[in-house]
């Protein structure tokens, strides 16, 4: 069986680890949005339609577009403290008054009679380490996503997806390097007739 201390070591960084998702997914999400939008219109073949110039143009503007919000988004996050980690043990597994808090305290005034409650308060404590929950990530998207864009831009990569087919490939190349050439073309029927 599993230490109290190593397994409150492993339930902390389960919610630190939920805690950087928390704030790193809604972060990254405009940038994967607006990235996502552009690879829907490449598998139209959208920008194949535009010519050279002002196709080197769209994508430099995405991707100068996408970097900005992820610079927007990541500047925003922050290292989670570890009384923030064990604030949302606590809160995740419904424990009040901070037990967590007196595993690192102390008793003000030592004494023999003051040290044997002290070990029976940290004994409950310990018992309660066992029952401690991360509880699910909540990044809170759709809170920002009021009009639920998120699922439209599944919807549209998935159709763009099923409408590009074979060529799926070749648009995307297309768009991502819009320089390139879109290959040779393809021989035309001859026909001699004597």
């Amino acid at each position: 069986m599993t230490s109290p201390p190593d397994l409150l070591t492993r339930k902390r960084a389960a919610a630190r680890a939920a805690l950087w998702f928390e704030q790193l997914w809604p972060a990254v999400w405009p940038a994967i949005g607006l990235l996502g939008a552009y690879a829907c219109a490449a598998l139209l073949d959208l920008p194949a339609r535009l010519p050279s110039w002002p196709r080197l143009l769209l994508l430099l503007a995405v991707v100068l577009a996408a970097a900005a919000l992820l610079w927007r988004g990541l500047h925003q996050v922050r290292r989670p403290t570890p009384a923030r980690v064990d604030r949302r043990l606590e809160a995740a597994s419904g424990l009040r008054h901070r037990p967590l808090a007196a595993l690192t305290d102390r008793p003000a005034h030592p004494s023999p009679d003051a040290d044997a409650v002290w070990r029976v308060h940290l004994a409950r404590v310990a018992a309660q380490v066992r029952g401690l929950r991360v509880g699910r990530p909540r990044p809170g998207l759709a809170a920002r996503d009021g009009r639920a864009l998120r699922g439209a831009l599944l919807v549209g990569l998935a159709a763009s997806l099923a409408i590009a087919g074979p060529e799926t490939g070749s648009r995307l190349l297309r768009a991502a390097w819009p320089g390139l050439p879109s290959g040779p073309a393809a021989p035309g029927t001859l026909v001699q007739a004597w």
